[in-house]
């Protein structure tokens, strides 16, 4: 008898996280063995049947990627943290440490006569206990209040923690601060690689003890894991490291040359799951200038493309149809080889990609389908016709140029060069956001001018956006993708994992039209190609936006 998964998932909690994945690689096992039609029901009075034992695994790893992905937070190096209980160690600390400006506070409670105040800037945090308050004002308050400053004074022996332009004050007989000490907490980074040959190495955090270049260990990829080769070893602080610290998965464990070459001699693909962070299974020219070539790529339009009929030749023979190219073609064509643009592994490359969506493919998967494209013309006649004619080529272009697009960074200057009614579309990403945490990405259209910004909470003062973007003052952002305190003239849309997007509502009903169909990571993908076609943007002048 199959269990419920809140009790498959009780037994599992005190598992490690390498009998976790076994237990995972196990499941996805046999969902994918019974959708495939490997496993049937052989005998009827065998209960459960195949079909109900994939359905309640599907409902088992939900459940165990949600544990899994705690164990892998618990995993993570243990702090160092700082206690002071002092007036004047506090007001000293605060004074040296001025990167809480901007932070945000996100938690504060007043229990049985005692404060906590939990502020966050990323991963860096403080917390605030008061014991015996008698006064604790909040004049206003909601999940994101961005802190201008911290104060602490003594007056009269009691303790005030006042933070400045958020009404906030409260006042008691004693104080302490607990924050992590980003000096002495020390981060050990390893890079490895997944292939014996292979150049780019990828971080990974390590807790493991003795572990040395060579070794080999089992990591965390997206949705599964496998084995690499450590390649590096380096300690650094909470101010250096290399990696985002909440963007970066823990080794899980070590392992061995054997299982190493075990793996791969599967042919096991790793990148076809995290394809987009491992770029070195493609061969381009020079990977130093790449992204300068391919803006000089020209635009080319979809077009119908013109056939020559079949013709008898003066000894009888026929000569087949073939496409007609014009000369744009032609010149788009020739400038892709000129750029050295293509991918010489294409082969290889385009079978782990051809699957995807042209919207989820990364820099260089574009130029590894195009290539296909291009050099797949010499084995079939027509390949570029078809291509141009269904779209795809122009639909690549337009996801490559959106990789090459330069926003401008906002600055006390050019914030005066637009006003809220300019706006099309506003995009805000939470401090744990996927992509770029408090990024801020703002398409104005002035004029028929059309201008794209760029900021980030934690290195401008939001505030000064308030009057460009009014819904920044009122904006509370909740679980799931719904936020509240939207003001009137534009729309949300909820893009994922914390990102959120904010359509002019002048716009907002073809935008609607467009996105209909597809899921927050789509639209996470595809808003700025669907945006910019709405404003009609001449995508031939692209290079004036990079």
């Amino acid at each position: 008898m199959m269990t419920n998964p809140s009790s498959y998932i009780e037994e599992k909690k005190d598992w490690n996280l390498d009998k976790l994945y076994k237990e995972k690689d196990y499941l996805e096992q046999y969902i994918n063995n019974y959708q495939q039609g490997k496993i049937i029901k052989k005998d009827y009075f065998i209960n459960p049947s195949p079909k109900v034992k994939a359905s309640v695994y599907k409902e088992y790893l939900i459940e165990l990627n949600r544990l899994i992905a705690d164990k892998e937070r618990e995993n993570k190096t243990k702090k160092t943290y700082i206690e002071l209980n002092e007036y004047n160690e506090i007001e000293e600390f605060l004074q040296k440490n001025d990167f809480f400006e901007g932070a945000e506070i996100y938690k504060i409670f007043n229990k049985k006569g005692n404060a906590e105040v939990f502020i966050k800037d990323g991963e860096r945090e403080i917390e605030f206990y008061l014991y015996e308050v008698d006064d604790f004002t909040i004049i206003y308050f909601t999940d994101e209040i961005y802190i201008d400053s911290i104060c602490v004074n003594n007056i009269d022996g009691k303790i005030s923690l006042e933070i400045d332009d958020n009404g906030i004050y409260i006042s008691a007989k004693s104080i302490k601060l607990k924050t992590l000490d980003i000096d002495n907490t020390i981060y050990t980074y390893v890079s490895v690689k997944f292939k014996e040959n292979q150049n780019k190495t990828f971080y990974y955090i390590s807790n493991i003890e003795n572990l040395k270049i060579g070794d080999y260990v089992y990591v965390p990829v997206r949705e599964t894991s496998c084995p690499a080769i450590v390649e590096n070893i380096e300690k650094f602080s909470y101010r250096n490291v290399p990696f985002p610290l909440n963007m970066t998965k823990t080794i899980i464990r070590k392992s061995s040359k054997n299982e190493f070459e075990n793996y791969n001699s599967k042919n096991v693909n790793v990148f076809k799951e995290e394809y987009d962070n491992f770029d070195d299974d493609f061969e381009f020219e020079n990977y130093n200038t790449i992204k300068d070539r391919a803006r000089k790529l020209p635009y080319i339009k979809s077009q119908k493309v013109e056939w020559e009929e079949i013709k008898e030749n003066d000894d009888k023979s026929f000569s087949m149809p073939f496409p007609n190219y014009d000369k744009e073609a032609i010149d788009w064509i020739e400038a892709f080889h000129s750029l050295k643009l293509l991918d010489h592994n294409y082969v290889e490359n385009f079978n782990y990609l051809k699957d995807k969506n042209i919207e989820e493919l990364d820099f260089y998967e574009i130029l590894s389908y195009l290539t296909y494209i291009i050099r797949g013309e010499k084995f079939c006649d027509g390949l570029i016709a078809s291509n141009l004619e269904n779209g795809n080529i122009e639909l690549l272009e337009k996801r490559l140029f959106s990789y090459l697009i330069k926003f401008t960074e906002i600055d006390d200057n050019n914030i005066r060069d637009f006003e809220e009614k300019d706006i099309m579309f506003f995009t805000l990403a939470e401090a744990g956001a996927m992509g770029e945490p408090n990024g801020i990405e703002i398409v104005t259209q002035k004029e028929n001018a059309i201008t794209l910004y760029h900021t980030n909470i934690s290195e401008f003062d939001v505030r000064k956006l308030y009057s460009k973007f009014s819904t920044l003052k009122t904006l509370k952002c909740e679980i799931f993708g719904v936020v509240t305190g939207v003001q009137s003239g534009f729309i949300h849309v909820d893009t994922g994992m914390g990102n959120h997007l904010f359509i002019n509502d002048s716009i907002n009903n073809e935008f609607q039209e467009k996105i209909k169909t597809l899921q927050p990571f789509e639209i996470y993908n595809r808003w700025l190609i669907i945006g910019l076609d709405l404003l009609e943007f001449d995508w031939s002048k692209v290079n004036e936006l990079c």
